[in-house]
């Protein structure tokens, strides 16, 4: 049985990479949607998309490097920093941008949709089509 550090090739994580553009894409448009309801709606769609996004940026990173190679340790270990940081500097943009009053706290939990919501509209594209990204690796058959 091979592992998934035996074929170091990435395909393992396309979906994912997908959903993380795909996500983009909906964030710029929710982003660009929201400024017929004001600068707090924009600010909150921004603020919530951000923190989603670099979320989901900081776990895919850490799941190439955990899952391709071990040449990467220091790249592990600033990820792994990272990681570690990412929920007081949630907490720092949250407070600062609902203290000001840049981002309305409903526009926050919008943005904060963006990455769930691109998710489910791939796999029901997926779903829809019939097709299958087969097997992970080192799953057993």
């Amino acid at each position: 049985m091979s592992g998934p550090r035996d074929k170091a090739d990435g395909r393992g994580l396309q979906p994912a990479t997908r959903i993380g553009l795909w996500s983009l894409v909906l964030w710029g448009g929710a982003a660009a949607g929201a400024a017929w309801a004001g600068p707090e709606a924009v600010g909150g769609v921004a603020t919530g998309g951000a923190v989603t996004l670099c979320s989901y940026a900081i776990h895919l990173g850490l799941a190439r490097s955990w899952a391709f190679g071990r040449r990467r340790r220091s790249a592990r270990a600033y990820l792994w920093f990272l990681w570690l940081l990412k929920w007081p500097l949630v907490g720092s943009l949250l407070y600062v941008s609902l203290r000001t009053g840049f981002a309305a706290p409903g526009w926050i939990c919008a943005g904060a949709g963006i990455v769930p919501v691109a998710a489910t509209l791939f796999a029901l594209r997926v779903l829809l089509r019939g097709t299958s990204f087969g097997p992970a690796r080192g799953e057993a058959i």
